[in-house]
C-alpha cells in the first residue's frame, strides 16, 4: 500500500476522532489528559492570546516533525501572500497575521475549535523545537509579536533581489543569454557589491557556501550537488529546498545573517536614539532620521525615510511634532 495514502488516511482518522471529541462535555474531555508531555496546557481565551491558540482544554501533543512544521509554515506564507495581494487589489486592509493563521487553519480543518487549536499548539511547539531554522524562527517571532510582518516580507524581497542580481550578471556576461552559471570570481564580486557593509567573516560564509552540497530540488526525488563545478557557480541550486523543506547552506546562511543583523541593527539604533535624545527622552524628526542613518551609513535616503515612517507609525505624508518621545517607536 502506498505510504502516502496510509499517512493521509491516518491523518483523516485522527482529524475525525478529534472532531467527535469536541462533542464531549468539558469534564469528560479533561479525563482524556494523560501523563505529562502528552498534552499542552492551554493559554486561555484572553485577547492577548493569538486567536488560533485560544482554548481552555488541554491540547494533545502530536509531536509535529520538522518537515511538517516547515511545510505548514510554507503553506501559511503562500496563502498569506495571496491574501495580501488580493486585499491590495481590492483596496482592503488585510487581517492581522495571527487572525489570518486562524482563518487558514479553519479553512483546512473545518469549524472545529479543538482541531484548530490542536494544530496551532503543535505548530508553535514545532517552532520551539526547530527554531534553529531561520524560517521557523521568523514565524515564531512574528506570532509572539517580537517582529512585524514587514520583516518577513523584507527578507523575502532580499532573497529575490539576490536571485535577480545573479541572473543579471549571467545575462550581462553571456550577451543577453541566461546560462544558469557564472564564474566563481563574478559570484564573489556580486556578493561583495550587494552587501558592502557585511563583515569579512559573513561574506566568507556566503561565498564559501558554493563549495558545499545543496539540494537539487528535482521533482520525484531528493538529491544534492555542489553548485561550484569547474570554476562555475550554478546559482539556482543555492535557493533550492529538499523534500523536507530544508534549505542549502547558502540560503540558510543568508536568512540567518538577516535575522542576526536585524537584531544588531536594533541594538545599535536603540543606543543612538538614547545618545541623541534630550534630557526629557525626546527626539526631533531630523534627529530620529540621523540616528537611523548613523546606525547604517549605507542606507539610501529613501530607505532611511521608510524606516523612520515605520518606526513612528505614521503615514508617509505626515510630519511628527517637534519632539517625539523615544518610547513611540518600534
Amino acid at each position: 500500500i502506498d505510504a502516502t495514502f496510509v499517512g493521509a488516511t491516518n491523518d483523516r482518522v485522527e482529524t475525525l476522532t478529534e472532531a467527535l471529541s469536541q462533542l464531549l462535555p468539558d469534564e469528560k474531555r479533561r479525563e482524556r489528559v494523560g501523563k505529562a508531555g502528552e498534552f499542552f496546557q492551554p493559554l486561555g481565551t484572553g485577547k492577548d492570546v493569538p486567536k488560533f491558540l485560544r482554548y481552555k482544554i488541554p491540547v494533545r501533543n502530536m509531536h509535529m516533525t520538522k518537515r511538517d512544521t516547515e511545510g505548514t509554515i510554507n503553506q501559511i506564507w503562500d496563502a498569506r501572500f495571496e491574501n495580501l495581494e488580493a486585499c491590495k487589489d481590492k483596496g482592503e486592509q488585510p487581517p492581522a497575521f495571527t487572525e489570518f493563521v486562524y482563518d487558514f487553519l479553519q479553512v483546512r480543518y473545518g469549524k472545529f475549535p479543538g482541531i484548530i487549536c490542536q494544530m496551532g499548539y503543535n505548530l508553535m511547539d514545532g517552532c520551539r523545537r526547530f527554531c534553529d531554522d531561520a524560517d521557523v524562527e521568523l514565524f515564531q517571532l512574528l506570532v509572539q509579536g517580537e517582529i512585524s510582518e514587514d520583516v518577513v516580507i523584507d527578507q523575502n524581497n532580499l532573497i529575490e533581489r539576490v536571485k535577480k542580481l545573479f541572473r543579471r550578471a549571467d545575462i550581462n556576461l553571456h550577451s543577453g543569454s541566461v546560462t544558469g552559471g557564472i564564474p566563481r570570481a563574478l559570484f564573489d564580486k556580486v556578493i561583495s557589491q550587494t552587501f558592502p557593509f557585511k563583515s569579512r567573516m559573513r561574506l566568507s560564509v556566503l561565498q564559501s557556501a558554493v563549495t558545499q552540497e545543496h539540494p537539487t530540488g528535482k521533482a520525484g526525488g531528493w538529491g544534492v550537488r555542489v553548485p561550484l563545478e569547474k570554476g562555475t557557480v550554478f546559482y539556482d541550486y543555492l535557493f533550492e529546498e529538499d523534500e523536507h523543506f530544508d534549505q542549502g547552506p547558502f540560503l540558510e546562511a543568508l536568512r540567518d545573517q538577516y535575522v542576526t543583523e536585524r537584531k544588531e541593527f536594533h541594538c545599535m539604533l536603540d543606543d543612538n536614539l538614547k545618545r541623541l535624545s534630550d534630557t526629557t527622552g525626546c527626539l526631533s524628526s531630523d534627529l530620529c532620521k540621523k540616528a537611523i542613518a548613523t546606525t547604517d551609513p549605507g542606507l539610501p535616503p529613501k530607505e532611511v525615510h521608510r524606516l523612520w515612517v515605520a518606526g513612528m507609525g505614521i503615514d508617509p505624508p505626515c510630519d511628527p511634532p517637534p519632539g517625539v518621545p523615544i518610547g513611540h517607536r518600534d
